[in-house]
């Protein structure tokens, strides 16, 4: 028997929740294509190889020493902090470049999940070179394999700093790293002990950070070389061993599955599947992220009608949507990552280590009044949706195919009037904010 193909509203729902919100032109190829097809195709071809790379100097321009910054008067360390605002920002606007243009919206989604779940601050550390760092780091293994990915972000020099790894001294460990990475990166709440924390910290001390060459370094001299008991598990540890073990347990498997599931099948949770899938994850995929995705995407969950339209747009995902089905000007670049920001997404800048929370915490009185500002704003510009060719013809089968694209439910209201005034009415309509 031959799988269904995929109704409109289907291609919808998978462009939309593995990308940002798609045209017809991006789902009419989908329309012949069985669901475990079109799942297959979306992963398959995502590439996380950016259109054009960060610019070189946000990857090169040298920290200045703390010498060099106390020996400084206030305006000329004025100067200097205004210009690496403008380095944060032009890496900001870089992003949203790739996110907008990219043709494989799976990469840069996952790559935003990453961002938002190893967690860096810029307030905290202070240059832009190693968050550009990071972000690359972040592109290369987001569809890669999670082990991999794990190791690479415990000894990422962003992540240090931000963490206090880089002041983890044997006389006076530093348990600041270690709780988050076990609480937050690997392991989740309730799968381990505050003795598991100070035994980590003490594997990971030594570890710090090269300034001048920008990248992780162990300082043999720091790290306290005797027997720690991790999780049961006993020995000389390192920071090293700590992440193999940290890997072996199948609540890191559980932990990472979860938050995925959250990201894109529903704020509802499966236990049952939850487990099924971690476990495979896990022990036959071993931590390969592509095969997890398409384990998520295929399930009935992600599938099933009641959870459609669940998950709140990120200011990212109504930002870069609209920017994508709209086809707007990219040399208002500036406007845009200013948009994402005020509507609560500093990108590079999380609010905590915890990242931004999601859900309907996007949505408060102000944010969705800013929601309601900027769509307001681009309907009205001249190079807003106004300009834009809409269909001589206007019936109802018209209005279906527009309503399909544009929304993953029907919305709360359909007034009567021409093609331009209802396409708005859609746009402003609380369904347009949830994917």
């Amino acid at each position: 028997m031959q799988a269904q193909a995929l109704s409109i509203s289907d291609a919808r729902h998978l462009l939309a929740r593995t990308g940002f919100d798609p045209v017809w032109k991006e789902i009419e190829p989908f329309l012949p294509l069985s669901r475990e097809q079109a799942v297959e195709l979306i992963i398959s071809k995502a590439n996380t190889r950016p259109l054009k790379p960060i610019p070189s100097d946000l990857l090169s321009t040298p920290e200045d020493s703390h010498e060099m910054m106390m020996s400084r008067s206030d305006g000329e360390r004025h100067d200097a902090q205004k210009k690496e605002r403008e380095r944060l920002e032009r890496l900001q606007s870089w992003w949203v470049e790739q996110m907008v243009q990219t043709p494989t919206p799976l990469a840069e989604q996952m790559t935003l999940f990453w961002h938002n779940h190893f967690t860096s601050s810029i307030q905290k550390v202070r240059t832009t070179r190693f968050m550009a760092q990071q972000h690359n780091t972040l592109r290369v293994y987001a569809l890669g394999n999670f082990a991999d990915l794990l190791k690479a972000m415990v000894k990422d020099p962003a992540m240090l700093r931000y963490l206090d790894a880089a002041n983890n001294r044997k006389a006076q460990p530093n348990e600041n790293f270690a709780r988050e990475l076990l609480e937050l990166f690997s392991l989740g709440v309730g799968n381990y002990s505050e003795k598991d924390i100070k035994e980590a910290s003490r594997a990971f001390s030594g570890w710090t950070v090269n300034r001048e060459r920008a990248n992780f370094q162990f300082n043999e001299k720091e790290h306290d070389n005797s027997n720690k008991t991790f999780l049961n598990q006993t020995g000389n540890f390192t920071g090293d061993d700590i992440i193999r073990i940290i890997l072996e347990q199948p609540a890191t498997a559980r932990f990472i599955t979860s938050k995925l599931w959250k990201a894109f099948v529903s704020d509802t949770e499966n236990p049952t599947a939850i487990q099924r899938i971690s476990r495979e994850w896990q022990y036959k995929h071993k931590y390969a992220i592509k095969p997890l995705l398409a384990e998520l995407l295929n399930s009935p969950d992600f599938w099933a009608p009641s959870n459609r339209g669940r998950i709140v747009k990120s200011p990212t995902d109504y930002v870069v949507g609209l920017l994508r089905v709209w086809q707007l000007p990219n040399q208002q670049n500036s406007q845009w990552r200013n948009s994402i920001s005020l509507l609560g997404q500093d990108l590079f800048n999380p609010p905590n280590v915890k990242g931004w929370e999601g859900g309907t915490s996007w949505i408060s009185t102000n944010t969705l009044v800013a929601r309601e500002q900027l769509m307001q704003r681009f309907l009205h510009d001249a190079g807003g949706m106004r300009s834009k060719k809409l269909p001589e013809t206007w019936n109802s089968a018209t209005e279906k195919l527009w309503l399909e694209v544009l929304l993953p439910l029907p919305p709360s209201d359909t007034p009567e009037g021409r093609p331009a005034q209802q396409i708005e009415a859609w746009l402003l309509d609380p369904v347009f904010q949830v994917k």
